[in-house]
């Protein structure tokens, strides 16, 4: 149950992570074609 639920926070934080990823780089690339 215990190593279940880490598994679950861990995936979470991945998730979270590629989000955050993935809207950094969707920014980059508005500021190169204003550029």
């Amino acid at each position: 149950m215990n190593i279940r639920l880490q598994n679950t926070t861990s995936a979470a934080k991945r998730m979270q992570i590629y989000i955050l990823i993935s809207i950094q780089q969707h920014k980059n690339q508005q500021i190169l074609k204003l550029i």
